[in-house]
């Protein structure tokens, strides 16, 4: 890629964030919903992100939280709502009974003909986990300038936006001498940044995998449906990663 650069993005936040449990929110993932945003295909949004890759890797590095002293477990009901549903899935409400004194009792609401207590439309609670922290951070290499371009629209970071959780303030964008958006040396240990395939982490990038994590995941956009394949894994701690070793 022409004009590729190291740069770190530091995102600060007045709300905690909210990250799924599975999800390690990689910054390439990050920019192709910002590129959707911004009106990009979804096919656009997951091949032409402006960042260089490998294989079929992003340079772009999982996301790290500065702190995440405060944990909380919060839960959130899915259901569908009556204004949500089409009026012909409607039951019409019965009319009102006459009550032993003469008097029509209340009129009854019309209900949905949809089963919300078991079925494809059961509702159900989510739970997640939201981290307290003063902001969070990436790594990347990739043209500055298309992605300063995109972080412009960024206004929430991480899931339930809608419920004002990982609001930014700010966020900064800075060049870093190396490129640590795959990979970065820590005490004489080669340790990765993001999910990358044991394959591109043994040929492509000559690495060993002594002392590592290996497990199954997506590796490539979009992550929800992309096949996972055995890859190694960032270092966890009680579900965050810091930013020093």
């Amino acid at each position: 890629m022409n004009n590729a650069s190291n740069f770190a993005l530091q995102v600060h936040l007045s709300t905690p964030i909210v990250l799924s449990q599975d999800s390690f929110f990689t910054l390439d993932s990050l920019l192709a919903n910002l590129m959707v945003r911004q009106g990009a295909s979804l096919l656009s949004a997951h091949t032409d992100i402006p960042l260089e890759r490998t294989k079929n890797v992003w340079h772009a590095s999982a996301v790290f939280l500065e702190n995440a002293l405060l944990q909380h477990d919060i839960t959130f009901l899915r259901s569908l709502k009556q204004v949500e549903l089409r009026k012909d899935l409607f039951i019409n409400a019965p009319a009102p009974k006459r009550k032993a004194n003469g008097a029509f009792g209340p009129q009854r609401a019309e209900r949905s003909n949809l089963s919300q207590q078991r079925g494809d439309y059961k509702a159900t609670l989510d739970k997640h986990k939201a981290f307290d922290t003063d902001f969070v951070c990436w790594y990347g290499r990739g043209d500055v300038a298309q992605i300063e371009g995109l972080l412009q629209d960024m206004h929430f970071v991480g899931k339930k936006a809608r419920q004002g959780f990982g609001q930014v303030t700010s966020w900064d964008l800075f060049d870093v001498p190396e490129d640590l958006s795959l990979w970065r040396s820590v005490q004489g240990r080669d340790i990765p940044m993001r999910p990358i395939p044991v394959e591109v982490w043994q040929e492509d990038l000559g690495k060993s995998l002594q002392d590592l994590s290996i497990g199954l995941t997506a590796c490539e956009p979009p992550y929800f449906e992309s096949p996972h394949v055995r890859s190694v894994l960032p270092p966890r701690r009680k579900r965050f990663w810091p930013l020093q070793a």
